[in-house]
């Protein structure tokens, strides 16, 4: 192997694992479920105490609201309903509402994971995508059919920045592969 070829693989090596950073940046735990507590209509979520853990993806108890932090732009915010369906929540920023997740019949359940719960169609669930700066997160039950309970949210890694590590790593591979192919011939 030529130094310039192994200069241009360590160039894409570095360039991978740059962009693999950023994708981590900001003061928030990417990509970690938050329990929280609720109670009837018109009520506002708080910390989870004596709440149910999740039995298969790994969660987390919220801590008492606003649940702030710095967005670096691009991240998405979810909120998912979770064990009986049929609540639904209105989502603030700031005090300013971001967005609300539908009404949905309180038929059933999906259990205590919060993926398995956003995977199903019967459960209320929304996710917005957040602008850069400074969050102030609260959530309020709009309908809760059995008095309250439990449901999560999460911050997501930001899009653009994980389009952008896979779009390098695909740019970089395909660069290596022709660099080969030149080389062959």
């Amino acid at each position: 192997m030529s130094i310039q070829s192994k200069l241009v693989k360590s160039l894409a090596l570095a360039a991978t694992l740059g962009a693999s950073t950023s994708a981590l940046a900001g003061p928030i735990q990417v990509d970690t479920w938050y329990e929280f507590l609720f109670s009837g209509p018109g009520s506002s979520a708080t910390a989870c105490g004596g709440c149910v853990p999740s039995t298969g993806t790994p969660t987390t108890f919220a801590d008492a609201p606003p649940w702030t932090f710095t967005s670096t732009g691009g991240q998405g915010f979810t909120v998912v309903d979770a064990f009986a369906r049929g609540d639904s929540f209105s989502v603030f920023d700031f005090g300013t509402l971001l967005f609300s997740t539908p009404s949905v019949a309180d038929t059933g359940g999906c259990g205590n994971d919060p993926e398995v719960c956003l995977a199903d169609p019967l459960v209320s669930s929304n996710r917005v995508i957040l602008d850069a700066g400074q969050h102030s997160i609260t959530i309020v039950a709009n309908e809760s059919p059995f008095g309250g309970g439990a449901a999560y949210f999460r911050w997501d890694v930001p899009e653009p920045t994980s389009m952008l590590l896979l779009g390098s790593g695909l740019l970089g591979l395909g660069f290596i592969r022709r660099r080969k192919q030149a080389q062959d011939v």
